[in-house]
């Protein structure tokens, strides 16, 4: 378990937004004091980057600093470890030089030859909102996993059921209303969204760790990991 308990938002005027990639696009959840929670589905990143407010914080469930490195990233290992026995749910990030791949055959190989192991079909899947991710240069952006955002938010405690499961989705919409009140009622209220309910609540739980600051945790463990 997590020892780490959860700040109070800050205080001053900002906005706080958690993105996750969905079919189609990318599924928004943007957090401010000055309007009510809302989420809502995008085709292209850029846009929504360029018009978030300059103080906004941002995470996002997609890969960021890939390198050739033989060795897994920093990011991934951290993540592993606070997850503990569910460290599958932390997605493996490929190799820089795989993305210039235009089939998944030549992308395995590439992996082969950098890492030493192929890359998985979704990997390659991922691809495209890896590169649209990537063109976008903007210190705001922050990789962040959803699993942890849900860990902190639930007091440091992994959620064991799987956000693919009924039961799972069911434990983080109660976790998620138990941060945003009538976050549900809200939901209803807005338009159909184009996306899975699992990336929905992946969205919203990272804008909440991105407003409770609860993310520097994990980016201070990446700069000074404990043992």
């Amino acid at each position: 378990m997590l020892k780490h308990r959860l700040k109070q938002p800050h205080q001053s005027p900002r906005d706080w937004i958690g993105i996750d990639g969905c079919h189609g696009g990318w599924v928004v959840t943007h957090l401010s004091k000055s309007s009510t929670p809302h989420s809502y589905t995008i085709p292209s990143l850029r846009p929504i980057i360029e018009s978030a407010p300059k103080q906004a914080v941002i995470l996002i469930d997609m890969i960021l600093g890939l390198n050739d490195q033989p060795t897994s990233r920093a990011f991934d290992r951290i993540a592993k470890k606070m997850l503990g026995k569910w460290h599958s749910r932390v997605f493996p990030a490929p190799p820089l030089t795989a993305l210039k791949a235009k089939t998944y055959s030549e992308a395995c190989q590439l992996s082969q030859l950098a890492m030493g192991k192929k890359i998985s079909i979704q990997c390659y899947n991922l691809f495209p909102k890896i590169k649209e991710l990537q063109a976008i240069k903007d210190t705001r952006l922050k990789e962040y996993h959803p699993e942890i955002a849900f860990m902190q938010l639930n007091n440091g405690s992994v959620l064991p059921e799987s956000k693919k499961t009924v039961e799972g989705r069911k434990k983080r919409m109660q976790i998620i209303e138990q941060h945003l009140p009538n976050y549900s009622n809200e939901l209803a209220s807005m338009k159909t969204l184009n996306c899975k309910i699992d990336d929905l609540l992946d969205s919203v739980a990272l804008a909440l760790v991105a407003q409770t600051k609860d993310y520097k945790f994990f980016y201070e463990e990446l700069k000074h990991p404990t043992t």
